[in-house]
């Protein structure tokens, strides 16, 4: 899991460059209309995780998982608690 060090080309962060996180959801005819009904936020959420659409959450535990990022650093882009994040990893 990577830890954040710091040093003289990256500052206090441990991180060099920067790694987009996305959450992407495919929108067809159906999907305009329902939309235009002004559907609360959760509804959303539901019904495209529902047809497959991954939460933030999920894309930023690949990330940590796979050693790109920390678990701090993903906490602040998901908008959740380091401990949120670090009882989703698979422990080791």
């Amino acid at each position: 899991m990577h830890v954040e060090k710091g040093c003289a080309h990256c500052g206090p962060t441990g991180f060099r460059g920067r790694t987009g996180v996305f959450q992407v959801g495919v929108f067809g005819p159906s999907h305009s209309e329902w939309l235009a009904g002004d559907p609360p936020e959760h509804e959303i959420r539901e019904r495209l995780g529902r047809e497959g659409m991954q939460p933030l959450s999920a894309e930023v535990l690949q990330r940590v998982a796979s050693g790109v990022t920390s678990p701090r650093e993903a906490a602040r882009v998901a908008g959740l608690g380091v401990e949120d994040l670090r009882n989703e990893l698979p422990q080791e």
